[in-house]
């Protein structure tokens, strides 16, 4: 693997979140957080069939970029 590769963490420099830990970001199940997902309104990275969300997305959201519940 490269050195700017952490699974858990980090992928090309940006931080990366667990479904469940997007959830408890966001204020929102982590079901919630997959039909986000499946609607395309969040990006994720799929690292070896691990599903990780990107910091970023998840502030985009906070700050008002698309209110959770609009999918």
């Amino acid at each position: 693997m490269s050195d700017n590769f952490d699974m858990d963490n980090e992928a090309n420099g940006e931080k990366l979140l667990r479904v469940k830990e997007a959830a408890a970001k966001l204020a929102v199940s982590p079901r919630t957080v997959w039909r986000m997902i499946a609607a395309k309104s969040l990006k994720v990275v799929r690292i070896r069939g691990c599903t990780r969300v990107l910091l970023a997305e998840v502030a985009k959201y906070m700050s008002g970029g698309n209110p959770v519940g609009c999918l």
